[in-house]
């Protein structure tokens, strides 16, 4: 086993794609919402960046899920 990323913030939901190439994750997370939310994150399982997939985002995301390797679903 190796660490592939050490997160900055508590996580939540990490989910790999549907062809196993990426994890997104929720991070950041606002404990004063219920559930907890925060941003949407993905990290390439291989190594690389992680890009923040919602900064700009209106909204708090809580929970997510792989609609396609390619695009997600997220509430």
């Amino acid at each position: 086993m190796r660490e592939i990323y050490k997160p900055k913030a508590a996580t939540r939901d990490p989910r790999v794609s549907p062809d196993g190439q990426n994890v997104a994750f929720i991070e950041g997370l606002m404990r004063t919402r219920v559930p907890p939310a925060g941003d949407i994150y993905l990290f390439p399982i291989g190594g690389g960046a992680v890009r923040n997939l919602t900064p700009e985002i209106k909204g708090v995301p809580y929970a997510l899920a792989w609609a396609a390797p390619d695009r997600f679903n997220f509430r």
